[in-house]
């Protein structure tokens, strides 16, 4: 007997060494009536209107479903999200799929999913039955990837079922030209090209592979399917990865900390990305433990990309999320996750060894930052406990980055600097102090000359040097008014994204002043408008001390009645960012007009763009502003309008028309509407020579 059990048990414990070296897959499960819930490591939904449908979930991603004789069904698997993120903050999506799909009448084979603010419902279209969807509509464009091409299409669903109830929202599609049912989809480079024709996806809800079946029969077998995320594997509950920290050691605040490099953190999604950390969201915080600020910090200066379509806050705190409150750094839009910029704020009580908390409102990447204004290990430099007057940032260096944070404090962007900004050391910081750096800068005069580098022992009266005459800076500020060529379409390149800190740009929502980097508009991710190389033209033009300001105001796809005053929804909000420029010291030297598209051919178009801009004139105070109106694409098929664009200078006092001669459209666009991106830069060139011209500079 005693033998007969040492064998059985042997058996026993051979086959619980084998199913540890195989574990079993999930056990199969069949649903026939409308059921959600997570099997195989990802969501699933089954959900019929009348009819008979089986669905049977099988290992990982796969399931096979059947239906007879349905009005509508669909069998699903993929991830859910929580509607906090975009789709370039969760990383780039691929699917991989292999279906035998037989469908029987109208069906899809899709990848399918939700966005919400805004509220869409969006299909890629792989294959389908007799009916290819969605219907008889105009595509906007197409996409090619993955070895095919893609139309795209927008429909727009009134009052009906979605993840927000009954509502009204937009469908987006992409469906191949040529059926298939099995590779690899690309799905961020769907995404991508839905925004650049002005669909804009909202905060990510759901991802997943969907047969769809409508008054129709049909059998489907899914053999595979998985989601990756960043080319790594995701599934229900680790969708996305999450970084590791580290161990406590002391650390200096001013020597370079990269982001990753943190204690602990608070954050559903947060983790590493290459360099730095990304996918924030709002409420989430990292921790920084035993940073040494020395006697003292004032200022600090972060690497962060913000390709949301606000502005994020990011608190520094001490000892806790809730803790001092030491600075805050705003990090306007700029449209492009990888971009990177170099902002700077000021902090101000924090010494000694602290944990830092960075605390944050809403999305951004940081890559590294440092503080500035002081010193973590004591040095006998004869210089040691001496202000070095005009080093505004505090890195013990005077630059054009202290050229650029004196700027924004003489615009009102930042609400203090240090005393090193009070270069000519009459107690105040201002536009003389702002002259003298700009004249050292370009080598009129040495500040080393008032910054001795072996100050005596005792007191010696302070220097107050006869600071040369300046003329004070001005902050000249432009309207920019249209549509999307206004806007931008073309996609910008690496040339377009050099920033200058003498132009500036509103946020498009949130009315706050930020260096200019394209794209300038929502909605249009990555793309340039003639607003951007209008700047960057005249720039050149204007004295070393002057700012430019611009202030878009273009809506893609908009008629000229929803910018006017009488019945238009967007006159007021014109009004009011023009006027938070005027409240900020600027002068709204002219306007920039580029729109007719959606209003092509109209005999009565030109009255209103003429009443338009008088009442904006008469609003804003502007006097007889210049006005430019840019002529639309000659090849494309609203050049017929331009005549009625050329009808403005007799309308319109201190009107001129910006020639489109000779530019060219973007291959791209199906509708022929869009100037491609050396056009678009050449547009904004003429653009700004005609101002240059008229206002005399």
């Amino acid at each position: 007997m005693k033998h007969k059990i040492r064998g059985k048990f042997s058996i026993l414990l051979s086959l619980t060494l084998l199913l540890s070296l195989f574990p079993l897959n999930a056990q199969a499960k069949t649903v026939t009536s409308n059921d959600t819930g997570t099997h195989g490591g990802y969501n699933y939904e089954y959900w019929k209107d009348n009819g008979n449908g089986t669905m049977v979930l099988k290992d990982d991603g796969a399931f096979s479903c059947e239906w007879n004789n349905i009005n509508n069904i669909l069998f699903r698997k993929g991830l859910k999200y929580n509607e906090t993120q975009t789709y370039q903050q969760i990383g780039t999506m691929t699917m991989e799929y292999a279906c035998d799909y037989y469908p029987n009448g109208n069906s899809y084979l899709s990848v399918y999913g939700w966005t919400s603010d805004p509220l869409v419902e969006y299909y890629i279209i792989e294959s389908w039955g007799n009916w290819r969807p969605p219907g008889s509509n105009n595509p906007k464009g197409t996409v090619n990837v993955d070895g095919g091409i893609y139309d795209i299409y927008e429909t727009t669903r009134t009052q009906q079922p979605s993840i927000k109830g009954t509502a009204t929202f937009q469908q987006y599609w992409s469906v191949r030209q040529n059926k298939r049912t099995s590779g690899t989809i690309s799905v961020s480079e769907h995404f991508k090209a839905w925004e650049a024709k002005g669909m804009k996806m909202g905060k990510f809800y759901e991802i997943s592979l969907v047969v769809e079946g409508y008054q129709s029969s049909g059998k489907a077998d899914v053999t595979k399917m998985s989601i990756n995320i960043d080319g790594k594997p995701a599934s229900s509950a680790n969708p996305t990865a999450t970084p590791t920290s580290l161990p406590a050691t002391e650390r200096s605040a001013f020597s370079t900390i990269e982001a990753e490099e943190y204690n602990s953190a608070n954050g559903t999604n947060l983790r590493s990305i290459g360099t730095g950390v990304g996918y924030i969201q709002n409420g989430d915080y990292i921790v920084y433990n035993m940073i040494n600020f020395g006697s003292g910090a004032n200022t600090f200066k972060a690497k962060v990309a913000n390709g949301n379509t606000t502005a994020t806050t990011i608190q520094l705190r001490l000892g806790s999320p809730s803790g001092t409150l030491i600075g805050s750094l705003v990090v306007p839009t700029n449209g492009d996750w990888d971009a990177y910029d170099e902002l700077s704020t000021t902090v101000s009580g924090v010494s000694g060894t602290k944990d830092l908390y960075l605390c944050f409102d809403g999305p951004v990447n940081i890559d590294s930052f440092i503080f500035g204004g002081g010193s973590s290990i004591p040095t006998s430099s004869p210089n040691s406990g001496t202000t070095l007057l005009g080093d505004v940032d505090g890195n013990k260096e005077i630059n054009s980055l202290d050229f650029a944070m004196m700027r924004q404090y003489l615009l009102g962007m930042i609400s203090s600097v240090s005393d090193a900004a009070d270069v000519n050391q009459d107690g105040e910081r201002n536009s003389l102090d702002f002259g003298m750096l700009r004249q050292h800068l370009l080598g009129i005069i040495d500040l080393g000359d008032i910054n001795p580098t072996n100050p005596p022992a005792t007191p010696t009266p302070k220097i107050t040097p006869t600071p040369t005459p300046v003329e004070t800076a001005k902050f000249r500020c432009f309207l920019l008014l249209g549509q999307s060529n206004m806007a931008g379409w073309a996609r910008a390149e690496s040339s377009d994204k050099v920033t200058n800190p003498r132009i500036l740009s509103l946020g498009y929502d949130n009315n706050q002043w930020g260096v200019a980097v394209p794209p300038l508009h929502e909605a249009f991710q990555g793309a340039i408008g003639p607003g951007d190389w209008f700047a960057k033209t005249l720039i050149n033009r204007l004295p070393e001390n002057d700012t430019i300001g611009l202030i878009p105001c273009a809506i893609s796809g908009e008629k000229i009645e929803t910018f006017m005053k009488n019945g238009g929804s967007k006159y007021n909000w014109i009004v009011s960012r023009a006027k938070s420029a005027q409240q900020r010291g600027g002068v709204i030297e002219g306007i920039l007009l580029h729109q007719g598209e959606s209003n092509n051919g109209q005999s009565d178009w030109p009255n209103k763009v003429s009443t338009l801009i008088s009442d904006l004139k008469k609003d804003l105070g502007l006097g007889d502003v210049p006005v430019l109106a840019g002529e639309l694409l000659y090849s494309g098929s609203c050049a017929g309008h331009n005549t009625q664009i050329n009808r403005l200078p007799s309308m319109i006092n201190n009107c001129y028309v910006i020639s489109a001669s000779g530019l060219s459209g973007d291959p791209s666009d199906v509708w022929g509407l869009h100037f491609n991106h050396d056009s678009t830069v050449e547009l904004g060139k003429r653009y700004a020579n005609k101002m240059i011209e008229v206002l005399g500079w």
